[in-house]
C-alpha cells in the first residue's frame, strides 16, 4: 500500500513538473502565428504589432538596397580643349547663370582621369544597368563598377529583392561652404526619391560610398538633418581618403548614419594636405576625440596592396592608359580599391564584430583577377589575422 501512495506521489509530481516546464517554455518562445477564423488570415509578430503574414513576407521581399556614389573635388588645372568647350557653351548645361570658372570646373569632370570614376552629371542620378550602347567613359565605367557591385552582393548572397545604384554629382569646389550647399541639395534629392521608393511599394535601405571631400559632403547630411527632420537614415556610410576635419568630425556621432566605414592610406598625401577649406590648419587621416569616446559604429580601416600604400586617387578612381595618376605597379591594377570594399566589409561584420581600427592587406595571387585579403585589428591581439580570397567577377574595366 505504502508503495502504492509512492507510485501515485511520484506521478503527480512529475506531471506538476513536466506542466511548469512546458508552460515556461512556450512563454519563452516567440508567439506562433494566430489565425482569425472568419476570413482564415493569418498573422504574424513584426515589432510588436501583428500583421498578414503573406504582406510580411512580401514586404521583406521588397526592400531594395540603394547604393549612391559620390565624387571627391574637381580640382581645376590648365586645359586648351575643356576652355574651348566652355568658351563655345552647353545648351544643356546646368550652370547656366554661373560665372565661366564654375562652368569650366563643371566641365572638368568629364575629362582627364576625373572620368574614370562613378561620377554623372549634377545632382541624384540612377545609373541604368541595362543600358549598353552609346555610352560616354562616364557612364560606361559608372555602369561596370555597379555591374562589379551586384556580382559581388550574389556571391555575398545579400538578402534583398533588388539593387539600385545612383551617382550624386555635386560642384566639387574645394569650400566648406559649398560642401554644405551640395548636402542640401543632396538631401532634398535623396529623400525626395525614398518617397518615390515608398510610394511603389519599395523599402529602401540606403548606403553610401564617397571619395575625399564627397564623404564630407555626405557627413553633411547630418547638419541638414537636424534643419528639416525628415527622419532620414543611411545603413552604411563608407569614406575613401576623406580629409576628416572639425566642421564635419562631429557628424559621425549622428542617428543619421547607422555604419559608418572610413577607409584611408598612409600614401594618401592629398587626404591631409587640405588646409584651405577648414577652419584648422590641416586634414587628417583618422578620426580622434580628446573629450569624449569616438562612437561604437565608426569603423576606421587602414589599407595596403602587399608593400605599397594607395595613393589618393587609386582608392577610388579606375587605372586606364590615359589616367596617369595610377601606378602601374600597383598588385590590384587596374582596379581602384573601392571594388574590394562590399567583400572586405562583410568578412569585418562576420569576424570583426565589435572592432573599430582595422588593418587590411590585399595581394595578388597567380590566378586571373583573384585576390588574397589578410584583415587584423590594430587593438586586440588576440583576435588571429583572417585570410580569404577575392575573386573579381569579370568586367570590362581594363578596356574602358
Amino acid at each position: 500500500m505504502k508503495n502504492l501512495k509512492v507510485i501515485i506521489l511520484l506521478l503527480i509530481t512529475s506531471i506538476v513538473i513536466e506542466k511548469q516546464a512546458l508552460t515556461k517554455q512556450q512563454k519563452t518562445k516567440s508567439p506562433k502565428p494566430i489565425s482569425i477564423e472568419k476570413d482564415k488570415t493569418v498573422f504574424k509578430l513584426v515589432n510588436d504589432n501583428y500583421v498578414p503574414l503573406n504582406k510580411s513576407e512580401k514586404q521583406k521581399q521588397k526592400t531594395e538596397l540603394i547604393t549612391i556614389f559620390i565624387h571627391g573635388t574637381i580640382i581645376p588645372y590648365p586645359s586648351i580643349s575643356n576652355t574651348i568647350k566652355t568658351m563655345r557653351g552647353d545648351k544643356e548645361s546646368p550652370l547656366k547663370h554661373e560665372t565661366f570658372w564654375h562652368k569650366y570646373i563643371n566641365n572638368l569632370r568629364f575629362q582627364g582621369f576625373y572620368q574614370y570614376q562613378p561620377i554623372n552629371d549634377l545632382g541624384l542620378i540612377k545609373i541604368n544597368l541595362e543600358k549598353t550602347k552609346n555610352l560616354n567613359i562616364h557612364e560606361n565605367l559608372s555602369r561596370e563598377i555597379a555591374s562589379i557591385f551586384s556580382n559581388n552582393y550574389k556571391v555575398l548572397k545579400k538578402d534583398y529583392k533588388k539593387y539600385g545604384y545612383y551617382t550624386f554629382g555635386w560642384c566639387g569646389r574645394l569650400d566648406a561652404q559649398r560642401r554644405l550647399e551640395s548636402a542640401e541639395q543632396f538631401y532634398k534629392e535623396l529623400i525626395k526619391e525614398i518617397e518615390k521608393l515608398k510610394a511603389n511599394k519599395i523599402t529602401p535601405e540606403i548606403q553610401i560610398y564617397a571619395h575625399s571631400h564627397g564623404g564630407n559632403v555626405a557627413l553633411n547630411l547630418a547638419n541638414i538633418e537636424k534643419k528639416q527632420n525628415k527622419n532620414l537614415k543611411i545603413k552604411k556610410l563608407v569614406l575613401f581618403g576623406t580629409p576628416v576635419q572639425k566642421e564635419t568630425s562631429d557628424c559621425i556621432a549622428s542617428n543619421v548614419f547607422e555604419k559608418i566605414y572610413s577607409f584611408y592610406s598612409k600614401g594618401d598625401d592629398v587626404q591631409v594636405a587640405d588646409f584651405i577649406s577648414t577652419k584648422k590648419h590641416k586634414s587628417k587621416r583618422k578620426f580622434y576625440s580628446k573629450e569624449k569616446p569616438l562612437p561604437n559604429k565608426l569603423v576606421q580601416v587602414e589599407v595596403k596592396c602587399d608593400k605599397l600604400k594607395p595613393r589618393h586617387s587609386e582608392l577610388w578612381i579606375t587605372k586606364t592608359r590615359a589616367n596617369l595618376m595610377y601606378r602601374d605597379r600597383l598588385c590590384i591594377s587596374p582596379y581602384p580599391v573601392l571594388i574590394f570594399e562590399p567583400s572586405i566589409i562583410n568578412q569585418i561584420e562576420n569576424n570583426f564584430k565589435d572592432c573599430n581600427n582595422i588593418k587590411v592587406n590585399i595581394r595578388k595571387t597567380k590566378k586571373t583577377n583573384s585576390f588574397d585579403v589578410s584583415i587584423k585589428d590594430f587593438q586586440k591581439k588576440h583576435l588571429a589575422k583572417k585570410h580569404y580570397t577575392i575573386n573579381i567577377p569579370a568586367n570590362n574595366l581594363n578596356k574602358v
